[in-house]
């Protein structure tokens, strides 16, 4: 839901120095709209090569397996990391994702403008449809740390087919996790940007604070929705001493471009706490 906390913790972080696993849990909830997801990362990682250089620092190739679920679908597959410098890494996956039959899931649309505020989405709820969808996501970001600023810019390219059931006609389909709607099988693009300053830094499991600005904007390739907001972005964590650690985000968005009946209301909210663990294999 939050790409920011896997950049703050991956290649600006102190990695093992051997072979290691990694495991993340994150729990995210949002506003405007409304969601709620869990979701669990476990890779095997190991070192690339050697260096003293900082720019080359924390490299590593990881493999594994990621799963979520939310009150609109399930989603699980397999996922490879790639992070040869400490100022890129970028992230592969493909996945299997069950949407289920309720009033969060799925939506029939005629036309873009069809409407996709919380209110209007959930009178609709009764048209929801339970599907299936085969995902294909390539995820780069370039990150860089000139103390007390760090900036980063984080892309996702997803190539996606939703199974049509039968009885629908509609030529588009409201997706929940974008908050887009999309054709049956379409390409979406995600760019987020964030300039953070650290107030406290965090290194060595120690505080951490870090407050700045983030703009996002999502499109949809073939039915063409789009949507941008800019806003602010908090990153906090108390220290490894409470609840072992974990990242606290929290962004509030308001929306710069969306469909007309988007524009003039809240902001999206978004707040996720999530933990990584890396324990070294042993010889």
């Amino acid at each position: 839901m939050i790409p920011l906390l896997l950049l703050s913790t991956s290649a600006l972080a102190a990695n093992p120095d051997v072979p290691w696993l990694w495991a993340h849990a994150a729990l995210g909830g949002g506003a405007w709209p409304s969601g709620l997801q869990l979701d669990t990362r476990l890779q095997a990682r190991t070192p690339l090569y050697a260096t003293r250089s900082e720019f080359f620092a924390d490299n590593f190739a990881g493999a594994g397996l990621r799963a979520a679920i939310t009150p609109a679908y399930v989603l699980a597959g397999p996922r490879v990391s790639f992070a040869p410098a400490a100022f890129f890494n970028m992230d592969l996956s493909a996945n299997v994702q069950r949407y289920f039959h309720t009033s969060f899931g799925p939506l029939p649309f005629d036309q873009l403008t069809s409407g996709k505020p919380d209110a209007v989405r959930a009178a609709r709820g009764t048209e929801s449809f339970a599907t299936t969808a085969l995902t294909a996501t390539w995820e780069p970001t370039l990150q860089a740390e000139a103390d007390p600023i760090v900036v980063f810019d984080a892309w996702t390219l997803e190539i996606r087919h939703m199974d049509k059931p039968a009885d629908q006609t509609a030529p588009y389909v409201y997706e929940p996790f974008w908050d887009l709607v999309l054709a049956w099988d379409d390409a979406v693009i995600e760019q987020q940007g964030a300039v953070m300053g650290m107030v406290w830094k965090g290194d060595n499991g120690t505080r951490k604070l870090w407050i700045g600005a983030t703009v996002r904007h999502h499109w949809a390739v073939v039915s063409t929705d789009r949507s941008l907001v800019l806003g602010g972005v908090l990153l906090a964590n108390p220290g490894k001493k409470v609840l072992g650690g974990p990242d606290l985000i929290l962004q509030v968005l308001p929306y710069i471009l969306d469909d007309a009946d988007m524009r003039a209301g809240p902001p999206n909210v978004q707040f996720q706490i999530g933990w990584d663990v890396n324990r070294p294999f042993h010889h």
